[in-house]
């Protein structure tokens, strides 16, 4: 997986916490850039979820390659076994009200018509390298 690599010494540089971090964990764990192979990530919905981290995301299709890479991420990192692949639009403990709006909102900017073409999604996904 070039883009671990590529990250940590070009696009994040040396400074920031990510940076940092990031070179950690590829100094404790050098072998899983060579685990995960280049797969698509593609988009399926808008939606909300009962946690902070999960409060408002875009869904990713279970397809069989991110699933492998979450595997190899759960045994490598020893992770829980909750897996849902997902994009974070909104962290945030909000009322229910309030995340429905921010769900709409979403879909309106990601989706709808009359959406600013600065904020429309032209694809349906990408491709993790």
């Amino acid at each position: 997986m070039d883009f671990l690599v590529c990250c940590s010494t070009t696009q994040l540089g040396t400074n920031s916490a990510s940076s940092r971090w990031l070179h950690q964990l590829l100094r404790r764990h050098p072998a899983v850039p060579c685990l995960l192979q280049k797969f698509r990530i593609n988009f399926l919905d808008v939606s909300q979820g009962t946690t902070f981290h999960r409060c408002v995301y875009i869904l990713v299709a279970k397809e069989r390659s991110i699933m492998e890479a979450g595997e190899t991420a759960r045994k490598e990192f020893d992770l829980p076994s909750d897996y849902m692949p997902h994009l974070s639009l909104l962290y945030a403990d909000i009322p229910a009200g309030t995340k429905d709006a921010s769900q709409q909102q979403a879909v309106q900017r990601l989706y709808g018509k009359n959406s600013d073409y600065s904020t429309l999604l032209t694809d349906n996904g990408f491709t993790a390298e």
